[in-house]
């Protein structure tokens, strides 16, 4: 027996994106497979929903909880409901855009330092 195809729009899948998040969860709330939400969303060019977009704020408050408080980070994933493994990736790429942005400053030359000398 065939499933009866039905249509969805990109918007509707954004919006079930907003309130569900995964794949998997979208299709138990469409009746389809993760697969075929999955296909839906690469036709339309939705990329995969991620938290860390969205949660800037608690993830710098979290990066620097750990930094400057010294809290560990079993006892942050504790306090956030989140994975050890999440805590180190969210410290990591704080980690990682600092020095990308600390590379960015720009630097004297020796000319203008013995100019001012």
């Amino acid at each position: 027996m065939r499933k009866v195809l039905f249509k969805i729009t990109k918007r509707q899948l954004v919006h079930l994106q907003s309130l569900h998040h995964t794949d998997a969860e979208i299709a138990a709330v469409l009746n389809l497979s993760s697969t075929r939400v999955y296909q839906l969303r690469k036709k339309f060019g939705i990329p995969i929903y991620t938290i860390g977009k969205h949660n800037r704020s608690r993830n710098r408050f979290i990066y620097t909880s750990f930094i400057e408080n010294n809290i560990p980070k079993i006892e942050l994933a504790r306090t956030y409901g989140l994975s050890f493994k999440t805590i180190s990736r969210i410290i990591d790429s704080f980690k990682q855009e600092k020095i990308l942005n600390d590379n960015k400053q720009p630097r004297l030359s020796k000319k203008s330092d013995s100019v001012n000398g």
